[in-house]
């Protein structure tokens, strides 16, 4: 029969460790509790018998002074740094960080769009990413979701689709894609968030500007724009922070009508579900935990360190396993995050980018210990942020 002991004590909070033990069995956990502020504490919890190594921020979500929010690597723009960095640009109207995991999966590839997400990234309310269905990236999951903030701060996880689209005079309409790299049969839309220029090759490139004194920028998501062609010229156009500009593919060409300077387009960026009004959204996959129930995941079988989010009722749960540390952490599978994430009972969870990547910043200091002996610089962090009274 399983004997169960618990004792309690004291560390800069509490200490809570609980060791369970069977004839054919035998696991010793340990968890220590540290309170970082009101209603937000940081949890490691030690398996001794893999091993693992698990770091949680808890945070109550009802709080009203607590809330989520993105970063971008800059503060302006897309592409790479550390996670600890991306947090000192979070603006002071939205709250001081108090902790961060770093967010979705990206390309690593070295060139003008380093840095892109695979999926929905929207920051203080400016759409920075489309959400995508398939990553962009060759060692992310499959099944990528996106987990957003509704205009009752109540948190949604699931898939996004993206409907965006150009309409054109002759009510033509032209899928596109958002702040990425270019290819020959696609549309691309280029905010300032893609940076100083396009960096494009091998297309038409149309510069718009604000029509009249219609809702313009920054661009938000599940809006519907009117937009005047400034400028036509062929690539690597400038983009400031009141214009956009239109990449247009040399194999999607020959099926328009020549755009030409002053021309009206209809820009949508609608999707499905509709997101209207969402301030913070995050993509990342697969579904950890789905009402509660850890989903049979058997797509990733190897252990690697390991970033969740998820939360239930009453509480957010930022989560980092290390691994690929012999005697210390071993990693978890896909199948092992989601069956921890659904004993810290959360009705909802998500898989972040995992492996260097996994990084857990707490109060102003990195909780676990990256298996890389150093934080990997990433393309965006999940923050929890904390406003003043």
């Amino acid at each position: 029969m399983a004997t169960l002991r618990l004792c309690v004590s004291l560390w800069a909070g509490s200490i809570l460790s609980l060791a369970l033990s069977a004839p054919s069995f035998a696991a010793d956990v340990a968890i220590e509790t540290r309170n970082i502020r009101p209603g937000v504490d940081y949890l490691h919890k030690r398996v001794k018998s893999v091993p693992w190594s698990i770091h949680v921020l808890r945070a109550e979500r009802h709080r009203p002074e607590l809330d989520l929010a993105t970063t971008l690597p800059s503060g302006e723009w897309i592409g790479l740094s550390p996670a600890s960095a991306q947090v000192k640009f979070i603006p002071s109207s939205l709250g001081l960080p108090i902790g961060a995991v770093n967010g979705d999966f990206f390309s690593w590839r070295k060139g003008p769009y380093q840095g892109d997400v695979a999926g929905l990234q929207i920051t203080n309310g400016e759409l920075v990413s489309a959400p995508h269905l398939r990553s962009k990236r060759d060692d992310a999951p499959e099944g990528l979701v996106c987990v957003w903030v509704d205009e009752k701060r109540n948190p949604h996880l699931g898939k996004v689709t993206p409907d965006f689209a150009v309409t054109w005079p002759d009510r033509k309409k032209t899928p596109f894609q958002l702040n990425e790299a270019c290819d020959d049969d696609k549309a691309v839309l280029y905010t300032h968030v893609a940076g100083y220029s396009t960096r494009t090759t091998n297309g038409l490139e149309l510069v718009l500007e604000r029509d009249g004194d219609k809702p313009w920028l920054p661009l938000q998501i599940g809006e519907k724009y009117s937009a005047r062609i400034a400028e036509i010229g062929k690539t690597n156009s400038l983009i400031t922070s009141n214009t956009l500009v239109l990449f247009i593919g040399s194999k999607l060409l020959p099926k328009l009508s020549p755009p030409k300077p002053g021309m009206l387009l209809k820009i949508s960026t609608a999707t499905t579900p509709l997101l209207k009004n969402v301030n913070t959204a995050i993509g990342g996959g697969p579904v950890l935990v789905r009402n509660g129930k850890a989903p049979n995941l058997r797509m990733e079988l190897v252990r690697h360190p390991r970033a969740a989010f998820g939360w239930n009722s009453k509480y957010y749960f930022f989560v980092v396993v290390d691994g690929r540390r012999a005697g210390v952490s071993d990693g978890m599978t896909f199948m092992e995050l989601a069956k921890e994430m659904e004993s810290w009972d959360c009705d909802e969870a998500m898989n972040l980018d995992g492996g260097g990547s996994a990084m857990l910043w707490v109060d102003g200091e990195i909780r676990n210990q990256p298996s890389e002996n150093r934080e990997r610089p990433c393309a965006n962090a999940l923050v929890l942020v904390r406003k003043e009274k």
